[in-house]
């Protein structure tokens, strides 16, 4: 069995270089090309030996999305707003829900089609 090399498994395992043990070593080398993780799971370069820099812009990039975010959750609140107000509801002081404002919507859609189809077409003189 090859020194440093342990288990039946890995008995007369060669690299390119020679022995199991120069298979560890070229290994090595390898993961120094790709970078390292350390144990809490930070990349870190392993020829330079530090943490990579997170780009200055980020933390500004990120707050600018979280107010696009908040803006757009706004403007589709107020729609669904104007949606209930168009629907009328009459619950006694209560919201209606976004899902039954919807369905409230599509049947009124319904009805209104329903009338459209009934009602002679008007002609236009």
């Amino acid at each position: 069995m090859h020194r440093g090399v342990q288990g039946p498994g890995l008995r007369g395992l060669k690299g390119a270089e020679g022995p199991a043990e120069d298979l560890g070593a070229s290994c090595r080398e390898a993961g120094r090309d790709f970078g390292v993780l350390r144990e809490n799971g930070e990349a870190e370069e392993a020829a330079s030996g530090r943490k990579r820099a997170r780009p200055v812009r980020s933390k500004a990039r990120r707050m600018a999305a979280n107010v696009r975010e908040r803006k757009r959750i706004l403007d589709y609140n107020e729609a669904f707003n104007a949606l209930r107000r168009a629907l009328r509801h009459d619950l006694g002081g209560k919201r209606l829900s976004k899902i039954a404002t919807l369905r409230r919507a599509i049947h009124r859609i319904a009805a209104l089609s329903l009338v459209l189809r009934a009602s002679p077409a008007p002609r236009w003189p």
